[in-house]
């Protein structure tokens, strides 16, 4: 600061000089000349007045590098961090994140009701944010007022996207243990392996006893590929190498790889999804009218058996011994959120044939009810157990 002090006072002192000298250049010592005495006048305001433009500028701009360093110091951000929610930065959030008027209307109330400091910083703390919501989400269920469950869920979804900073893995040692990993040998053939135990050679995982009993369990010393998804359901695929299996203490087979940095994030889910796999019915649905949003459905009334799977608000697989094609339509019932029996109409978007004969139906939901995905996605974000 003294420094630009100091430069704007030799400013000042040269353009001062400056004046002095062409004023005496101008006029001349002994000059009595009215038109020179004029000319001279005209000079010296037109200096004056870049003088005072050069003060206004450099005030200006000594003013400007304060203000910017205050708004940047560690103070004023904390205070900024702790002060009340205001409307003007529930605005600022909204447009950042496309909040709908419902969605901005929500946040605005528990913000005010429950005290939230500065939205505009709390929202990067994603952890936080989910905890707010969560308690949000136990207040509402008293009231099941589903409409307004689906707004926070919506809001939430909006949220995270908008600000969670997403870390992206680059080696398999970080994964926590707990971790599910999808195993797939053969063509429609999904096996769910936990990760049990990590060190910094190894990692172990327990086998379902559907693939150790199977004739796809792969070869010691072989590469296989698996997918997963971390803990902000962000999911990847990693290449490792099978070590060797040995048996646990509690009578389930261990499967152990090596560590490996040749992991790939994949491209991330619409909405989360439930790990499932539970007995379902289906019916054959003939849709009524051309658009899905308001077309009704005519149901068969034969019923038929399969095994839900992998349920998210946006679909879910079905497996069944029908080769049912592509574009039909079906109404399916089963444990939704694995307690529930709920239903919901869906249209197969793609059959896959598996080895052993049976069939994957990978449905899209068209019609299912406001209740019935509050409550998958109550599961699936971790709301309920």
């Amino acid at each position: 600061m003294n420094k630009i002090m100091k430069n704007i006072a030799c400013l000042l002192a040269a353009s001062m000089t400056f004046i002095s000298c062409g004023n005496s250049a101008l006029t001349g010592t002994n000059s009595g000349s009215l038109v020179d005495d004029r000319s001279s006048d005209v000079v010296m305001t037109f200096m004056l007045l870049f003088v005072v433009l050069i003060l206004v500028i450099s005030l200006i701009f000594v003013v400007s590098k304060k203000i910017v360093a205050h708004k940047n110091s560690p103070e004023h951000l904390e205070r900024q961090k702790k002060r009340p929610t205001s409307a003007r930065d529930i605005a600022e959030v909204a447009r950042e994140a496309s909040l709908s008027k419902k969605e901005k209307d929500l946040l605005w109330k528990i913000c005010k009701t429950r005290k939230t400091p500065n939205v505009i910083y709390f929202v990067k703390e994603t952890d936080d944010v989910e905890k707010l919501l969560k308690e949000e989400y136990n207040d509402m269920k008293t009231s099941r007022n589903e409409e307004l469950i689906a707004t926070l869920f919506s809001l939430r979804l909006k949220l995270l996207r908008t600000y969670k900073q997403v870390i992206v893995l680059r080696n398999t040692k970080v994964i926590e243990t707990g971790t599910l990993f999808t195993f797939t040998q053969s063509k429609g053939f999904h096996y769910k392996l936990k990760l049990v135990d990590t060190n910094s050679d190894n990692m172990t995982f327990t086998l379902p006893k559907a693939l150790s009993d199977s004739n796809d369990l792969p070869a010691a010393l072989s590469k296989v590929s698996m997918v997963f998804e971390d803990k902000d359901f962000f999911p990847y695929e990693i290449e490792t190498r099978i070590v060797r299996y040995e048996d646990g203490n509690d009578g389930e087979k261990r499967l152990i790889t090596v560590h490996t940095d040749k992991i790939v994030p994949l491209k991330k889910r619409q909405t989360e999804r439930i790990e499932i796999q539970a007995p379902c019915t289906f019916y054959s649905a003939k849709k009524q009218g051309k658009n899905e949003a308001d077309a009704q459905y005519e149901v068969s009334e034969k019923e038929h058996e399969g095994t839900l799977e992998d349920v998210s608000m946006g679909g879910c697989r079905v497996i069944t011994s029908l080769p049912i094609k592509a574009e039909q339509y079906l109404e399916i019932k089963g444990p939704m959120n694995k307690t529930d029996i709920d239903t919901a109409i869906g249209v197969i978007v793609r059959t896959t044939k598996r080895v052993d004969n049976n069939f994957i139906l990978h449905v899209r939901f068209v019609k299912i009810g406001t209740a019935v995905k509050n409550k998958i996605q109550a599961i699936a974000c971790g709301y309920e157990e």
